[in-house]
Parts: structure tokens; C-alpha cells; sequence
């Protein structure tokens, strides 16, 4: 990150890192709180309220799988 200001790299710096924080709350398969883990937990036996961006991604990831007849696969696990 490059600003005449430091304060203001700074700033651009920790914001950058809470959002993947952010990120890896809703989506890691690592972190069995995770709302993606979750999903992958109760999948068929509970509905959940998850946050719009893991559903965006879901979404996205669907498309893109269509497009590319399957060869972009996100999954890493069952979803």
C-alpha cells in the first residue's frame, strides 16, 4: 500500500486485513463456527440464516461451474 499519508496506508492495511478476517469467519472449512461449516453441517436436516455474501458466493460459484461445464469446481468438501 502506497499513500503520501502513513496514517492513511495504515488505516488502508488494517482494513484490508479485517475484511479477510471478515471473509474467513463466514466462509472457512477450518473453523467448524464458520456459517459455510455450518451449512455443510446441517445441510438437509435445518434451515439457516446466513449472512447474503456466503448465498452471493454459492451463486456465483454455481455460475461459474456452469459456464465452464464443470471444470471450475469450488468445492472442497460436501456443500
Amino acid at each position: 500500500v502506497c499513500d503520501v499519508s502513513p496514517e492513511r496506508a495504515f488505516e488502508a492495511i488494517e482494513a484490508a486485513f479485517a475484511e479477510i478476517a471478515r471473509v474467513a469467519r463466514l466462509m472457512s472449512t477450518h473453523d467448524e463456527t464458520s456459517q459455510l461449516s455450518l451449512v455443510n453441517d446441517r445441510s438437509g436436516s435445518e434451515m439457516l440464516v446466513v449472512d447474503p455474501r456466503v448465498i452471493e458466493t454459492a451463486r456465483a460459484s454455481l455460475e461459474w461451474s456452469r459456464l465452464t461445464d464443470g471444470r471450475f469446481d469450488a468445492t472442497t468438501l460436501p456443500l
